[in-house]
């Protein structure tokens, strides 16, 4: 590139813009030169090592209160290690073998592509858990990321635990009087 004359005591400053393709050093050196003798060549470039990161996506368990009815949503935090100068996508499911409640009956089943922009580091998927008047165990259901693109994946599931807060259901008898009778049986129903 280039930056055309400078005038004499002039500046000009350059900025590099590097897209690293994976994680490791990299090693960026930059030259300026001029179209007449040089004084000074040893200040005529510039070398610098930068790490980059590789991105890396995770998951973290959530827990929510079934209710009595209608729905409470679990809340799963999706994370990007760190920001990212591309498009980050990544899909999500729920459900799988590590689930003891059933989609369609404790929660709604959910899919989608979760996509990051640039610059962007975190999002949330939402899941509807259904209440109910059961008294049952607390139960719990999975969200999984799988497909990623620019990005690998460190933490590949998440678990939403459902904690029941339904009472004990309760068995009450009342007192009840019979009269004797002379003979045979009296029934006492309570």
């Amino acid at each position: 590139a280039s930056i055309g004359t400078l005038a004499a005591g002039e500046v000009a400053s350059l900025t590099i813009v590097v897209r690293p393709s994976g994680a490791d050093s990299l090693t960026n050196v930059a030259f300026v030169g001029r179209s007449t003798p040089e004084p000074f060549v040893a200040n005529n470039s510039m070398t610098t090592i930068v790490e980059a990161t590789p991105l890396v996506l995770g998951l973290v368990d959530t827990f929510v209160v079934e209710g009595q009815s209608g729905t409470t949503n679990a809340v799963f935090r999706v994370r990007l290690s760190a920001i990212s100068t591309q498009t980050v996508s990544v899909v999500y499911r729920t459900g799988g073998s590590l689930s003891d409640s059933t989609p369609g009956i404790d929660y709604q089943a959910t899919n989608g592509l979760l996509v990051f922009a640039p610059g962007v580091t975190e999002h949330f998927i939402s899941v509807p858990v259904y209440g109910d008047l059961l008294n049952e165990s607390d139960e719990f259901f999975t969200l999984t990321l799988t497909n990623a693109t620019h990005a690998a994946i460190e933490v590949d599931a998440a678990t939403a635990y459902i904690f029941n807060d339904d009472p004990l259901p309760m068995i009450s008898v009342a007192d009840i009087a019979v009269p004797e009778g002379r003979t045979g049986f009296t029934p006492a129903t309570f």
